[in-house]
């Protein structure tokens, strides 16, 4: 009567219908094998009144004590089968915890990473600034350079235009 049960498992521990299916069945067979016995004890015992026999007496008792023991067994089965649906919803628990935390863990991390982000671009906004400041500081400072140049080339071009007047002058001087 005995009979191997498969169960299929689930993340980390048998499927839970599975394992309610089995006990419903092992509970609806206890059930069906306690009516047979009572019925085939009653049986008996008006067989024994009507017709006594040692020996018929003696196997229907070995009998008795043999489902006695499958029904034994079948609690045990029971038994077991409602353990490891215990260890499997505590599994399943320890899972979603560590779950849990690390999910927390993330977001933590990430909150120290935005704000990592937030001040390294908070210096690059000030160095930026910065830069910006001294390029300003440079470009016055060539502008004022560049006008000096042109002065000094404008200068230049004046006094080489009065010379080559001068010369001019000199050369009719000379030629008269």
């Amino acid at each position: 009567m005995a009979e191997n049960q498969s169960f299929r498992t689930a993340f980390r521990g048998f499927n839970r219908e599975d394992v309610v299916n089995y006990i419903e069945y092992i509970n609806n067979r206890y059930q069906a094998e306690l009516s047979r016995l009572r019925t085939e004890n009653q049986t008996l015992r008006e067989a024994r009144q009507s017709q006594p026999d040692a020996d018929r007496i003696q196997a229907l008792e070995e009998e008795l004590s043999q489902t006695k023991q499958e029904l034994e067994q079948a609690k045990q089965n029971l038994t077991k089968a409602k353990q490891a649906d215990t260890a499997s919803t505590e599994a399943e628990l320890a899972i979603y915890r560590r779950a849990e935390r690390t999910e927390r863990m993330a977001r933590e991390r990430a909150v120290q990473l935005c704000g990592q982000a937030g001040n390294a671009l908070a210096a690059a906004r000030e160095s930026l600034t910065q830069a910006e400041e001294q390029l300003a500081a440079v470009t016055m400072q060539t502008q004022a350079q560049v006008d000096r140049l042109r002065e000094a080339v404008t200068a230049s071009r004046q006094t080489l235009a009065r010379t080559q007047e001068a010369l001019s002058d000199i050369a009719q001087s000379a030629a008269k």
